[in-house]
């Protein structure tokens, strides 16, 4: 169809290796994907042309009350949103394997109450 894109998963603390891995064409566009350790608005200045992937902590889905996990998933989709080059909202890893249905469902809700661009 014409695309030619990646996506790529960079995981860990990554922010002094932005600059080299932004050497790295990811596609038009690429897809980055971020651990919670790199702030979305600075990858976004590495990857202008890309879309950015991420990057809820995957321990707060974990360990955290739902109530804390709708609003860390609130605060992750609003600056992701306001990016401008493209958001798509995930853990910034995995989805842990031991979190609670509440707080999956919790996630859910907030992406269906926030996560939507105006």
């Amino acid at each position: 169809m014409g695309f030619k894109t990646r996506i790529m998963h960079i995981c860990g603390e990554q922010n002094l290796n932005l600059p080299y891995w932004a050497k790295i064409p990811m596609g038009d566009p690429g897809i980055v994907s971020f651990g919670h350790e790199v702030d979305l608005e600075t990858a976004a200045k590495h990857f202008p042309n890309d879309i950015i992937v991420g990057n809820l902590e995957p321990a707060i889905i974990q360990v955290r009350t739902p109530e804390e996990v709708y609003e860390a998933t609130r605060v992750v989709l609003e600056k992701g949103k306001n990016l401008g080059t493209g958001y798509i909202f995930a853990p910034g890893c995995e989805m842990p394997p031991m979190a609670p249905v509440e707080n999956v469902k919790a996630m859910n809700k907030a992406v269906d109450d926030f996560g939507w661009y105006d």
